[in-house]
């Protein structure tokens, strides 16, 4: 088993959208230290502080998961808020 996965183009286009990137801007405050990406992008109520694009904010969802810190959305202002 090589452990890749085959698709045709149009399901790649389909999925492309949700493929988690590197990004620039989180990885310089990040640096390995969950703490200093907590602090600069969240406020003291846990909800997101700072307007990133949607790769952005892909991105650092995905290292809080990874990192075991889980976020959701509030319902009614669409903010990301941490949810741990």
């Amino acid at each position: 088993d090589s452990g890749v996965l085959n698709i045709d183009s149009a399901t790649f286009y389909e999925l492309r959208k949700d493929i988690v990137t590197p990004q620039p801007l989180i990885d310089s405050i990040f640096k390995g230290n969950v703490d200093t990406l907590l602090s600069h992008f969240f406020d003291d109520n846990g909800f997101i502080a700072f307007e990133l694009s949607y790769d952005e904010e892909k991105y650092l969802i995905d290292i809080l998961y990874r990192n075991k810190i889980l976020v959701n959305i509030a319902c009614e202002s669409g903010y990301l808020y941490i949810d741990n």
